[in-house]
């Protein structure tokens, strides 16, 4: 048993890597797919990757509370790679609130596993970009999250941070999934 909880936090890093790497070979372009295949290449620079996903926001003001749903696509490459992990740069993408939509213009983002503290041996994500609507109004966004592999619908990403939009700052809450774009 003590072997099988070594090995657990090993094949969520290993799990962490399969979805950043995912080379040339005939792979499938859904990137949580590979999360099972134990051999999968080492993602190159130059990777694109997306992610799809939907939540809500929540902010509460002296004598208001409100909340709203969320939609959000994000493109991203692989652009450095380290011992414990890897960087992203944002290429482009969109954040809806309700029916306001945000693009995206500029961001970064990481993913690694910890090799201490609360998330020992988990494979975790963290965003932070800015955004735009049409009426020139400014947006802030910055997330982390963690990759949980479920049986009935495989590995999802859980993420939670906050929205600066107005000067209101809210409560982000979504789970999506990540697919590598061919190139």
């Amino acid at each position: 048993m003590r072997h099988a909880r070594k090995i657990i936090p090993l094949a969520a890093a290993i799990s962490v890597l399969v979805i950043i790497v995912v080379s040339s070979l005939a792979m499938p372009t859904d990137a949580a797919s590979v999360l099972d295949t134990a051999y999968a290449p080492a993602a190159s620079i130059g990777d694109v990757f997306s992610i799809k996903a939907w939540g809500e926001i929540a902010a509460k003001t002296d004598d208001d509370f409100s909340r709203a749903l969320t939609e959000m696509h994000l493109e991203f490459e692989l652009v450095e790679k380290g011992q414990r992990g890897v960087r992203f740069n944002v290429l482009s993408g969109y954040f809806i609130i309700n029916s306001t939509r945000y693009e995206v213009t500029e961001g970064v983002g990481f993913a690694g596993v910890p090799e201490e503290g609360r998330f020992n041996g988990t494979l975790v994500f963290g965003f932070r970009f800015n955004m735009t609507e049409s009426g020139e109004e400014i947006a802030q966004v910055g997330f982390l999250g963690k990759v949980v592999r479920t049986e009935e619908r495989g590995p999802i990403l859980f993420m939670r941070g906050r929205i600066l939009v107005d000067d209101l700052t809210y409560a982000l809450g979504q789970r999506g999934r990540i697919h590598r774009i061919e190139t």
